[in-house]
């Protein structure tokens, strides 16, 4: 059966059937010359690269782009690539460990420093810290002065009403010791002949001696009683005056030693002294270009390869934006890869899945390829790189592109089937479904072009690019696909692909004939639901446009960051969440700003020149109370204190010897007043008789007390007043004189680290401020800390600013692109249907498209997606990706009359199912990706698809069948 060619009625199929001729006869020159276009671009396309920078999504003629370009220097100082360098066994202690740690760190530095782009690198603090620079004010405090002047005067003097806790006259000997000695003598006296045998003359001597030996003992024993009466009292009182003069010095000592600027401030350790963080800064900040953060990041890494640290006992890891910015567009690129293998592979068997061959889908997905090639040449040669949108352009073009050969594919296929031979079937296939395919690519692309008109350079390039690729993948696939058909036919004869039907349209009529047959209550439900759904979820979904669910997890950089948060203190701002204020140099009004600014719920840290450096009048206080402090002579106050602490000390620890002692005196008194009395001196008998009782008296009191805890009361006291006078001394060493105090100030290490940090080019000083991320990533709150910042100070800026500009952007890109995109479809679907009697092909082709977006956001609203700065492009996408599917359906329900809607979309529902599917292969591809933007995105597009193509199947037959009927 030869077939009936079919003539072109039409200018668009006058156009077909030029095409058709020229494929005809120059089938071979075509496929050349697709074919060299298609090498060609493949070799121009090895150098193209990816830009993933925001400031490139953004106009370039905007204030803040170039506020940033302006004041690149100025944010260095919050820019830092951390290596974090961690000891995998454990040490013998933890000076060794850290020992370890400093010595790799200064290899380290020292290989990096030789790096030309490299201007710093330490294991210090990136920036000056405030507790480590300025002067303790507060310590040096007149009240602090004043109390520590009344506390050295109330420590040396007694309580009132009771005695000093002074040793007696013959000072440095304990009790014991002088009881001791009043033993020997009375002993003495006794042994030399006794009371009752010496001569008179002689007796009467020994009287004389052992009567003022009575009145000294007498004496002591009153005073000791004294002193062991007041004793508790007195330690408690020294302690509470000892103690608080400990806290004074200390502090002192503290604020004196923080007069010295650093010269070895702390390490950043960790806490348990096993991990050691060490701080690059490059020339060039990471908002420079990706392509920089790529290559100081690959310079490190290198750096590191080099030491071999790992077979060293060290395990490494690097974070901070400039390896951030490299690991996501390396991820970048590895997902573009992986999405475009992927629907590579998988695009090619739903293709040989749908039809049950294998020849004609390899023919198909020819065209599409050739088309990516040359898209990707030109995007290489128009804006020489991809960007953060532009990214995924591949699996994009194949999900969309593979569309156009699907449809070509399946009707030709069918006019085969009817037994018209190649020829016509080529023939009659470009005139009927490639008058369709060029209103579908016309409105796909046109959609996309709508993006020219968009703000932001990155949906401009997005919309050129890809709407040039939708219209060169319909335009090869019309003259390559037949030409490529009729050169096998050449080449194999009758041997080629035979007649054998497409096994889908087997299958799918029984189920269209259902759908229509419950036309009515499927309409009514479709529309009922939309309604519901639209009101209660649809409407809940806003812009989320950057937030932290967006940031990669598994990105190295991510995990070396979250393992430094367990294990350190925070070290340095995170350059992502810092704004950078530019003031004049006014110290009232910076200070004034810096308060201001803290007292926002947002900030929970701000450091400034003034921050970590005392004013000109604070440094002359300073050098007024260092001259206070030395005038105090604290050691010279001290010394007697410690001598009668000590002295009470030594005889509460020999209080066992003191006691022994004392019953040595009572005996040594019993015996003398035995004898005194035998001999008939009643006086001295009984002198002897009451210093006995005296004895005694003393020797219950000293049983009465506690004392070992007097004892260790009284240590611990004269261990701190011995300790209080070491520091007296460190403090008095530590005090230095004015000259000294300037020379520290201006000390021109410490200079220069500050010159980097807190002031611009110009002379403008910096003020840096920590936001907390949850105020970055909400934008209602982000807009609310932004109000509160322009109300402080105007002159500012912050990494979170570009993603924010961007974002107005495409917000108002989306609206605008959103409406422009349903007016071209309008407009192009009037124009196709101008002339045909089919009442609201317009609001027919639409339909789907609504309803499959109102329930796309419905179930964004269920699984908690919001619209980002990615997935925000899947409007103009799905509307061009289902408009298509109303074009394919529409058209063949004029070609085969109006009244046969089952016939119509029979032959078409797989078709369109097919491109649905090729499509969500394609985007669905980029929920497997490693950046979480894509992966949402990915999710959005499947959930689009899905929804669109369910009621261009469904609502749209069902439709077409009751205006069938009224027709």
């Amino acid at each position: 059966m030869q077939g009936k060619l079919l003539k072109p009625e039409t200018i668009r199929q006058r156009l077909l059937e030029w095409i058709y001729q020229l494929t005809r006869r120059r089938g071979w020159w075509i496929l050349v010359i697709a074919s060299l276009a298609a090498l060609l671009s493949l070799y121009y396309v090895r150098g193209l690269k990816l830009d993933s920078d925001f400031k490139d999504l953004l106009p370039p003629g905007d204030k803040l782009i170039q506020k940033f370009n302006e004041r690149q220097a100025a944010l260095q100082g919050a820019d830092v690539l951390t290596v974090l360098l961690s000891l995998t066994q454990t040490p013998s202690s933890r000076a060794e460990g850290v020992d370890r740690l400093r010595t790799t760190a200064e290899r380290l530095i020292t290989a990096l420093q030789a790096q030309p782009e490299v201007s710093s690198a330490s294991y210090r603090p990136a920036l000056p810290n405030p507790q480590s620079l300025s002067f303790n004010l507060q310590a040096l405090s007149e009240q602090n002065l004043s109390d520590l002047q009344q506390s050295l005067e109330a420590l040396s003097k007694a309580p009132a009403g009771s005695s000093p806790a002074e040793p007696p006259a013959n000072q440095g000997q304990r009790l014991d010791q002088i009881y001791a000695q009043l033993n020997q003598g009375l002993e003495q006296a006794i042994k030399t002949g006794g009371l009752t045998v010496i001569a008179p003359k002689k007796l009467q001597q020994v009287i004389k001696q052992l009567s003022q030996s009575l009145v000294d003992l007498a004496k002591l024993n009153k005073q000791v009683g004294l002193q062991l009466g007041h004793l508790p009292g007195e330690l408690a009182r020294g302690e509470a005056r000892i103690t608080p003069l400990l806290r004074l010095t200390g502090q002192f000592q503290a604020g004196l030693q923080q007069l010295e600027p650093p010269s070895s401030p702390d390490l950043l350790l960790s806490r348990d002294r096993r991990s050691l963080l060490v701080n690059v800064h490059f020339r060039r900040p990471s908002t420079d270009s990706e392509a920089y953060n790529t290559k100081v990041t690959r310079t490190v890494r290198q750096v590191l390869r080099r030491l071999a640290l790992e077979k060293q006992g060290f395990q490494v890891g690097l974070t901070g934006s400039y390896v951030f910015n490299a690991e996501s567009q390396a991820a970048l690129l590895r997902d573009t890869d992986k999405t475009t293998l992927i629907a590579i592979v998988g695009i090619s068997l739903l293709f040989i899945l749908i039809l049950g061959r294998l020849f004609y889908p390899i023919l198909a997905s020819l065209p599409i390829f050739m088309s990516l090639l040359i898209s990707l040449a030109l995007v290489r040669l128009t804006v020489g790189s991809l960007n953060l949108l532009t990214t995924f352009l591949p699996p994009l073009m194949l999900g969309m592109g593979i569309d156009y050969g699907i449809q070509f594919i399946t009707h030709f296929l069918e006019e085969r089937q009817a037994g018209h031979k190649l020829t016509v079937a080529l023939h009659n296939t470009l005139l009927q479904k490639g008058s369709a395919m060029l209103i579908a690519s016309l409105a796909t692309s046109s959609v996309l072009f709508g993006l020219l008109l968009a703000s932001s350079p990155g949906l401009q390039q997005m919309g050129l690019l890809l709407g040039l690729g939708i219209l060169l993948a319909n335009l090869l696939t019309l003259f390559v696909l037949p030409a490529l058909i009729m050169a096998t036919q050449v080449v194999f004869g009758r041997r080629g692909p035979g007649r054998r039907p497409p096994r889908y349209l087997l299958n799918v009529r029984p189920l269209v004939h259902l759908i229509l047959r419950v036309r009515w209550p499927l309409i009514i439900l479709v529309l009922g639901s939309s309604l519901y759904v639209g009101l209660t979820s649809a409407s809940q979904v806003g812009f989320e446009f950057v937030s932290d669910k967006l940031i990669p997890k598994n990105l190295p950089t991510v995990e070396t960051r979250a393992r430094i948060n367990r294990a350190f203190e925070r070290s340095s701002f995170d350059a992502q969440n810092a704004f950078v204020f530019f003031v004049k140099d006014d110290p009232s009004q910076i200070q004034q700003i810096s308060r201001r600014l803290l007292a926002l719920p947002a900030i929970d840290q701000v450091i400034n020149y003034y921050s970590v450096m005392p004013l000109p009048s604070q440094v002359e206080e300073i050098k007024g109370k260092l001259a206070k402090v030395r005038s105090l002579d604290l050691a010279s106050a001290l010394a007697p204190v410690r001598a009668q602490f000590k002295w009470l000390r030594d005889n509460l620890a020999h209080r066992s010897e003191l006691r022994r002692q004392w019953e040595r005196l009572q005996a040594n008194l019993g015996d003398a007043r035995d004898q005194a009395a035998i001999n008939g001196q009643e006086g001295l008998a009984a002198k002897l008789a009451q210093q006995q009782s005296q004895v005694l008296d003393l020797i219950a009191r000293l049983d009465a007390l506690n004392g070992r805890a007097l004892t260790e009361q009284a240590t611990r006291l004269s261990d701190q007043l011995d300790r209080l006078a070491q520091e007296a001394q460190a403090i008095l060493r530590s005090i230095p004189t004015p000259q000294d105090v300037e020379g520290r100030l201006h000390n021109p290490q410490l200079q220069r680290q500050l010159q980097r940090y807190f002031f611009t080019a110009k002379g403008a000083m910096i003020i840096y401020a920590h936001v907390q991320p949850a105020w970055i990533y909400d934008s209602n709150l982000y807009k609310q800390f932004i109000g509160q910042l322009n109300s402080i100070w105007p002159d500012y800026l912050g990494a979170p600013m570009l993603q924010a500009r961007l974002r107005d952007y495409m917000e108002s890109d989306f609206q605008r692109s959103t409406l422009l995109a349903i007016a071209l479809i309008m407009l192009i679907i009037w124009l196709d249907f101008r002339r045909v009697k089919l009442r609201g092909a317009m609001l027919l082709a639409l339909a789907p498209l609504i309803l499959g977006y109102i329930w796309m956001l419905a179930a964004m609203h269920w699984l908690g997606i919001q619209f980002n700065f990615v997935n925000i492009l899947i409007s103009p996408l799905l509307l061009g990706l289902g408009v298509d599917n109303c074009v394919y359906l529409l058209h063949r329900h004029q070609d085969l009359g109006q009244r046969d809607v089952e016939g119509a979309t029979s032959s078409t529902a797989v078709p369109i199912l097919a491109n649905a599917l090729a499509a969500m292969i394609g985007l669905g591809s980029l929920a497997l990706a490693e950046m979480s933007a894509l992966q949402v995105l990915g999710q959005v597009a499947l959930l689009g698809i899905g929804f669109t193509t369910l009621f261009s199947l469904t609502f749209l037959p069902a439709v077409l069948s009751l205006l069938a009927k009224r027709n």
